[in-house]
């Protein structure tokens, strides 16, 4: 999969666009049953596999989403379990710090 900077992506079942869908500010009743960090595999792309972590800024508005994403031959089930709480760290962190400079 080659994605380049400023490229289009539609909305579909991705780990990545769920986390966008489900935290924007129009959409609040869609975030109740979501277990973070989200985790999917072969929606975009047969062979790449995700997980994402929204990221909040002042007022705890969603900013962006926090991704890893790569082969799903390497980013297995097991690996991304393991991935999981590190991701989850990094977005509190990073939505902490972002909360603070904006």
């Amino acid at each position: 999969m080659n994605v380049r900077p400023g490229d289009m992506r539609p909305m579909d079942d991705s780990a990545i666009a769920q986390v966008l869908s489900a935290f924007n500010d129009r959409n609040p009743a869609a975030r109740a049953d979501i277990a973070l960090p989200l985790d999917t595999s072969g929606i975009t792309d047969p062979h790449v596999a995700s997980l994402a972590m929204p990221v909040f800024g002042t007022e705890r508005r969603l900013i962006g989403a926090l991704a890893l994403s790569g082969p799903s031959s390497r980013l297995t089930r097991e690996r991304a379990d393991a991935l999981k709480s590190r991701l989850r760290e990094s977005a509190d962190r990073l939505s902490s710090e972002l909360e603070a400079q904006l």
